[in-house]
């Protein structure tokens, strides 16, 4: 049976037993109180919490989450990034990566051992339009 990875990005939702979610991923903006319970809710049906978000390593430092999901999609240097915040988790944490859909920078991400690699649909014509726009 496939295991599903389930944002949670509002604080007002509750993990819902289910055996089909084997990760959470808090964002790094929900209030802390709100994060450990979910976690420890979490942690009882048996899945893994980790933080996603702005300052992910350091919500997963601050709550002892499980690891990290990092998102290096707009970084000019994701492998030194990585690098950086995995060291910053320390052993023993997952730490997962985003990066942009480019054979290359996902070659060179995966050097670095993450325990997973995602990708962000990424277009250079929509990065420069988007750069003119915001």
């Amino acid at each position: 049976m496939p295991k599903f990875i389930l944002y949670i990005d509002t604080p007002d939702e509750t993990p819902e037993p289910c055996r089909n979610i084997g990760c959470f991923l808090l964002d790094s903006s929900l209030p802390a109180d709100f994060s450990l319970n979910f976690a420890a809710a979490a942690r009882a049906q048996g899945a893994l919490v980790l933080a996603a978000g702005d300052n992910a390593a350091a919500f997963c430092q601050k709550l002892d989450l499980d690891g990290a999901l990092f998102d290096l999609s707009r970084s000019e240097n994701p492998v030194k990034e990585f690098k950086s915040l995995q060291k910053q988790l320390g052993t023993g944490a997952v730490c997962g990566v985003i990066s942009r859909s480019r054979r290359h920078e996902a070659m060179l991400l995966s050097e670095c051992e993450p325990d997973f690699l995602g990708f962000k649909i990424w277009s250079p014509r929509k990065e420069k339009i988007s750069g003119l726009v915001g």
